[in-house]
C-alpha cells in the first residue's frame, strides 16, 4: 500500500509542477517561447516520471512472481493423496469407542474405496511431538520429533509410499507394542543409513524397531520444511477419521456418511473437510496478494502513461522551434519521432535498471518464507523492459505524431 501510494502522489507531482511553471510565466513570455528557457520543471517532472514508472515495474514485477508463486504451490504435489480425501474430526467420546463398528459400516458403501483413523491428518494442525532416543545413546542426546498414532489403513488411505522396509500389518501381532514408522527426514535426524531394524524409544518409555520408513510428505503448509515424523500404530486412535472417495456423487456420499454417524451417535454434529480444499486455503493469501497487486499494477501503469502523456506535450511544446527548423531543413517524420521519443526510451530504461536490484532482493527474500519456493525468473525483468518500451511507444504516439506533422511555419511565427 506504501508503494501505492508513493505512486500515486507522484503521479500528482508529475503533473502539477510544470503547471505552476507555466502558469508563473507572463503570458507575453508564453506566446513569445521564453518559458521553454526554464527547464526546472521539464527536469524535475523527468525525475518524477522515472521514479513513477520504476515503481510501476516493481509492482509489475511483483505480481508476475506473486502469481507464479501462488500457481506453484497449487500444483505441487504433496508426497500423498489429497484428491476426493473427505476428513471429518472426533470429538464424541462414545463415537470414539465405537470406532471400528463405524469403520465396518462405512465400508459397506461402494463409493468409499478406504477408512482410516489417526490421531492427526496432513494439513489438521493437530499434532503431537515427543523426544525420541536412539538405542546406543544417552537422555541428553533426545531428539524432537512430531509423532503420530495411525491404524492398519492410514498409509493406505492417504497412498503413502514405503521408502524402506514394511508398512503396520495385523501379520506381525507385535507391531502395536514394540515397532515404529518413521518418515525419511527422521532417518536422516536420528543419523540412520539403514534405519531397519534400529531401536528408538519414546522418553523413558520401551526401546522398540523400526519396521518401515515412509517416503517424506508434505504434512503442512510448503512454507515449512518437512518435520522428522514417528508412526505408532494404535489401533483405537480416534481423533481424525479420513475416508477416500472414489466417485462424483460428493453430496450423496456425505448423506450416507452422515446418518452412518448418526447410527452410532444420534447427537454428534459433524464436521468435515476435503484434504485438498484445506491445502489450498494455505495459499489464499499469496492469491489475494496476487488479485491486488494485479489492480494496482494496472493502475500505475495509467497513472504512468498520464504522467508520460503531459511530459511528452511539454517536451513538445519546448521542441516546437528546433522541430520546425530540423522540418525547414529537410527532416522526415522518423528523425523527429526519434528526436522527441529517445529521451523518454531512456528514461523508461533508467527506471527499470534503478528498481531491478531492490525488486529483486524483496522478492528474494519473501520467497524465503517459503520452504517451497521458485527462483526468480530473468525474462520477467527482462519482459517487463520490452513492455515498459512498448507502452511509452503508444503513450506517446499522438503528441509526437502530431509534432512531426506539424506545419513548421506555425512554430517560427514568433520569430
Amino acid at each position: 500500500m506504501i508503494v501505492i501510494a508513493l505512486v500515486v502522489v507522484t503521479a500528482i507531482s508529475a503533473g502539477l509542477y510544470p503547471a505552476f511553471v507555466l502558469s508563473s510565466a507572463k503570458p507575453v513570455s508564453i506566446m513569445k517561447g521564453a518559458h521553454q528557457k526554464n527547464n526546472k520543471g521539464y527536469y524535475l517532472r523527468a525525475v518524477l516520471i522515472v521514479f513513477q514508472f520504476a515503481l510501476s515495474v516493481f509492482l509489475i514485477i511483483s505480481t508476475i512472481t506473486v502469481y507464479n508463486q501462488a500457481e506453484f504451490l497449487t500444483k505441487h504435489k504433496p508426497g500423498f493423496n489429497s484428491e476426493q480425501m473427505l476428513v471429518i474430526p472426533v470429538y464424541d467420546p462414545e463415537l470414539k469407542e465405537k470406532a471400528g463398528a463405524l469403520k465396518n459400516t462405512l465400508l459397506n458403501d461402494g463409493r468409499i474405496l478406504n477408512v482410516s483413523f489417526s490421531s492427526g491428518t496432513p494439513a489438521s494442525g493437530s499434532t503431537s511431538t515427543s523426544n525420541f532416543i536412539p538405542e546406543g545413546k544417552s537422555d541428553e542426546d533426545d531428539i524432537h520429533m512430531q509423532i503420530i498414532e495411525i491404524d492398519y489403513d492410514f498409509i493406505k488411505t492417504y497412498g503413502l509410499q514405503i521408502a524402506e522396509g514394511r508398512e503396520f500389518s495385523k501379520e506381525f501381532s507385535t507391531d502395536e507394542n514394540e515397532a515404529y514408522l518413521i518418515n525419511e527426514t527422521a532417518a536422516k535426524k536420528f543419523g540412520f543409513d539403514s534405519p531397519i531394524g534400529k531401536k528408538i524409544k519414546l522418553g523413558d518409555g520401551e526401546f522398540r524397531s523400526i519396521a518401515g520408513v515412509i517416503k517424506d510428505f508434505n504434512y503442512m503448509s510448503l512454507r515449512e520444511e518437512i518435520s522428522p515424523i514417528v508412526f505408532k500404530l494404535n489401533t483405537g486412535a480416534s481423533r481424525f477419521l479420513s475416508l477416500k472417495i472414489n466417485t462424483a456423487e460428493t453430496e450423496k456420499v456425505l448423506e450416507f456418511v452422515k446418518k452412518s454417524i448418526a447410527s452410532f451417535s444420534p447427537n454428534y454434529p459433524v464436521e468435515y473437510y476435503f484434504m485438498n480444499e484445506r491445502f489450498e486455503s494455505y495459499y489464499k493469501a499469496e492469491r489475494t496478494i496476487g488479485k491486488l497487486l494485479s489492480a494496482f499494477s494496472i493502475l500505475a501503469v495509467i497513472i504512468s502513461c498520464i504522467g508520460i502523456l503531459g511530459l511528452v506535450s511539454f517536451v513538445a511544446e519546448q521542441k516546437s522551434k528546433e522541430i520546425g527548423i530540423r522540418k525547414v531543413l529537410g527532416a522526415s517524420v522518423n528523425s523527429i519521432l526519434l528526436l522527441i521519443g529517445r529521451q523518454f526510451i531512456k528514461w523508461i530504461i533508467v527506471s527499470n535498471i534503478i528498481v531491478w536490484p531492490p525488486a529483486y532482493l524483496f522478492l528474494d527474500n519473501w520467497l524465503n518464507s517459503f520452504a517451497y519456493r521458485i527462483e526468480i525468473n530473468y525474462f520477467v525483468f527482462a519482459g517487463t523492459l520490452a513492455a515498459s518500451v512498448l507502452i511509452t511507444f503508444l503513450t506517446m504516439g499522438y503528441h509526437t505524431l502530431k509534432a512531426a506533422f506539424s506545419n513548421p511555419v506555425n512554430s517560427l511565427r514568433s520569430e
